[in-house]
């Protein structure tokens, strides 16, 4: 049996009696996929609240009104009196959106000329915001066609005026649940390595850790990670894979892309957790660090707000993260089936593994034989 197949077996044992370990390869990233799956259940936006302004009150408007009720996303909550109660009630959440259908609506619309409604709704609520004011306009389109159709005449157009409010130049992410899941497995994978390493170093087993690799300091590190390396692979692709099957979500890239991309991104993951834990031997301000680090990264992967849009010190931050390139490669395997479009973030990350390799590089033997490397710091 040789060194390293020596450590592996013995980190193997080691995670059996590490609970926060073993529950950071299976149980933890299993338990919050399936809560996404929860969150995302019904696929789509249904039944957002939303009021009715009717200034004209007539038997068209009212008609009119009823479009939000057939609408997907949109049910009708109430009625308010004024422009001043409609405001009230989308900063108090009662609702997300007010139609405002103006004086003369039933006059213009039966004359042919194109009545002009509007809707007001708080674009904070980005998923929100964006589906319900979707929905009016499709409505607005088939409720012309089917109010002007009472009067023999053409259908008119009702145009529809978009009004964003308290938040103009928002945009959300199509790919949320992908996002989650992958930002979920930066943060476990990241914390899981720091976990592995802190622990021996807190435990001052690092003599019995260089003992299994016979005094190799190469074994003894490619022992420890490489299991966490080959687990979080493969968690990876299945919560993926699986998440995807669950809601059909058809997954257009070769095989290939995904299984390259999982690897790259854990072993850069790994690489770059380990800076922390090298550089400070100390297992509670690694954590600490890792988790302001890893935390909030998925706020820069490029899916919540656009990484063009990013001022220069937030777009360097955004792409020495390891998640913005497993995102772009997740897109590129996953979403639009453009393999070709892979290059760049697979670069980035084998780049981020190269830099976090030799930054630590000069620490690995010593951390495994200096004593003053292991026990608990202050």
């Amino acid at each position: 049996m040789s060194a390293l197949e020596d450590v592996a077996r013995r980190e193997l044992r080691r995670v059996r009696h590490l609970p926060v370990l073993w529950s950071l390869l299976g149980p933890i990233p299993i338990a919050m996929t399936l809560l996404v799956v929860g969150v995302f259940a019904d696929e789509v936006v249904r039944d957002l609240p939303v009021a009715v302004l009717d200034l004209d009150r007539s038997a068209t408007s009212r008609e009119a009104a009823r479009w939000l009720q057939v609408t997907r996303g949109a049910q009708v909550a109430g009625h308010v009196e004024d422009l001043g109660a409609a405001r009230s009630a989308i900063l108090e959440r009662q609702v997300y959106g007010v139609l405002v259908v103006p004086r003369h609506f039933e006059r213009d619309l039966m004359r042919g000329r194109s009545p002009h409604v509007s809707f007001l709704y708080n674009e904070e609520y980005l998923t929100a915001g964006g589906n319900v004011s979707a929905d009016v306009s499709r409505g607005a389109s088939t409720a012309a066609a089917q109010l002007t159709a009472l009067s023999g005449r053409p259908p008119s157009p009702i145009r529809v005026d978009l009004r964003t409010l308290f938040n103009p130049t928002a945009s959300y992410a199509k790919a949320l649940g992908f996002l989650l899941i992958v930002a979920l497995l930066h943060i476990v994978v990241a914390l899981a390595t720091i976990y592995a390493v802190g622990r021996e170093l807190a435990d001052e087993t690092a003599p019995e850790w260089l003992e299994a690799a016979r005094g190799s300091t190469m074994a003894a590190w490619l022992g420890k990670l490489g299991p966490y390396t080959l687990l979080h692979c493969l968690l990876l692709i299945l919560l993926l894979e699986g998440y995807a099957a669950w809601y059909g979500i058809p997954v257009p890239g070769p095989a290939w892309v995904l299984i390259v991309a999982a690897v790259a991104f854990v072993v850069a993951t790994q690489a770059f957790a380990l800076v922390l834990i090298a550089r400070t031997a100390d297992l509670r301000r690694s954590v600490s660090v890792g988790a302001l680090i890893f935390g909030p990264a998925a706020a820069f992967a490029g899916v919540t707000f656009p990484l063009a849009a990013m001022p220069v010190g937030a777009r360097i931050w955004a792409e020495t993260l390891p998640l913005t390139h497993a995102m772009a490669l997740v897109r590129a395997g996953m979403m639009v089936g453009a393999p070709e479009a892979a290059g760049r973030p697979l670069l980035a990350l084998a780049l981020t593994f190269v830099i976090a390799l030799g930054l630590v590089w000069p620490r690995l033997p010593a951390l495994l034989r200096d004593p003053k490397y292991w026990g608990e710091h202050e």
